[in-house]
């Protein structure tokens, strides 16, 4: 190690040097003093992800002591945060900026099980669906889904659930 490196990347082994930013992993029995995981990027943070089963982790963004004493310090230490503390970020994979609805709410992936639903529809009616009706379908559940995304986050959930789509009630569509 030379005199500005901090310590090695627990992934790639490249150097992390003193004053730089670098990850921990978000679960706390990584953060032990046995393992006490580091890594330079988020790339190297998600090649750790699979390797240690983990179902839930996040990258927490931290940045390296600026001497080699705070450095020793930081090592005896072990760490016991799950959450990112006040003033870091809590990064998950290679997620991006959170998008808008508007980017969201049109084209993409079809979100609807096209045989299922016109069967349906020929069953209550006898009539014929057009493939154009599964883009709109589409469009309008992604538009729901954000909100749902949008409610569980408010209430500090990861888990979007029933409560968070409640607000199509007031749609009135006797449901």
């Amino acid at each position: 190690m030379s005199s500005t490196t901090w310590k090695n990347c627990s992934s790639c082994k490249q150097p992390i040097t003193l004053n730089s930013k670098y990850y921990t992993c978000s679960v706390s029995s990584c953060n032990v003093r046995n393992t006490n995981y580091v890594f330079c990027s988020i790339p190297c943070f998600d090649k750790h992800v699979p390797v240690e089963r983990h179902k839930s982790a996040g990258a927490i963004e931290e940045v390296a002591p600026a001497l080699i004493e705070a450095s020793n310090k930081h090592a005896s230490a072990p760490s016991k945060q799950v959450a990112a503390p006040k003033g870091q970020r809590r990064i998950i994979g290679f997620q991006q900026s959170k998008p808008s609805n508007k980017q969201i709410s049109k084209g993409g992936d079809i979100l609807v099980i096209a045989s299922r639903f016109k069967d349906f529809i020929t069953q209550q009616s006898e009539f014929n669906t057009s493939a154009s009706v599964m883009n709109a379908l589409s469009d309008h559940l992604r538009h729901v889904a954000m909100q749902a995304i949008d409610n569980a986050r408010a209430d500090g959930r990861k888990t979007v659930m029933e409560q968070d789509v409640k607000f199509l009630d007031k749609l009135n569509l006797n449901i």
